[in-house]
């Protein structure tokens, strides 16, 4: 099973279901894929992938950030 890899600090979004998605500048997951989710080193749980989209930077918005646990698009940015 692949493996998604968070920092702790995300911890709590991601068990709270608040972050609901992740964007990553490498996507080696498809949709379907069963993971492992660590945070801070630790698995936390499994997910399944529901959906992956390739965007460019200018794609992003306000709402894509707030999914991923962001108050903005520049926050988002600015974490990567």
């Amino acid at each position: 099973m692949k493996h998604l890899e968070f920092k702790e600090i995300y911890r709590d979004l991601l068990l709270s279901g608040r972050k609901r998605a992740t964007v990553r500048l490498q996507c080696y997951v498809k949709e379907g894929d069963e993971v492992f989710v660590h945070c801070g080193g630790k698995i936390v749980g499994t997910a399944r992938i529901r959906k992956v989209e390739e965007k460019f930077l200018d794609e992003i918005d306000n709402d894509v950030a707030r999914d991923d646990g962001f108050e903005s698009k520049e926050e988002l940015i600015n974490s990567i």
